[in-house]
């Protein structure tokens, strides 16, 4: 078995790598910038709380959000007449 025989693979694994690549990148970023700016200010617990808790709404609704498709759109074309 040769690792450049892509008989087999419809290429299908690596779509998968890149969106999950591409997925996480912008949490990567929002991450650092916190790890950056916001964790070695002398900001207020309880600022440092609710901020905390606004991202994990936000990172919710990132995660449960992506990749949901709306309904497909029916064509007026294709819709027999009465």
């Amino acid at each position: 078995m040769s690792p450049f025989d892509t008989s087999g693979h419809s290429g299908e694994p690596g779509r998968e790598a890149t969106s999950l690549v591409l997925g996480i990148v912008p949490m990567l970023i929002v991450a650092g910038t916190i790890e950056a700016f916001v964790s070695p200010t002398g900001l207020a617990i309880p600022l440092k709380f609710g901020m905390s808790g606004a991202l994990l709404v936000l990172l919710n609704v990132y995660l449960f959000g992506a990749g949901k498709e709306s309904e497909p759109q029916s064509d007026a074309r294709m819709q027999p007449t009465a």
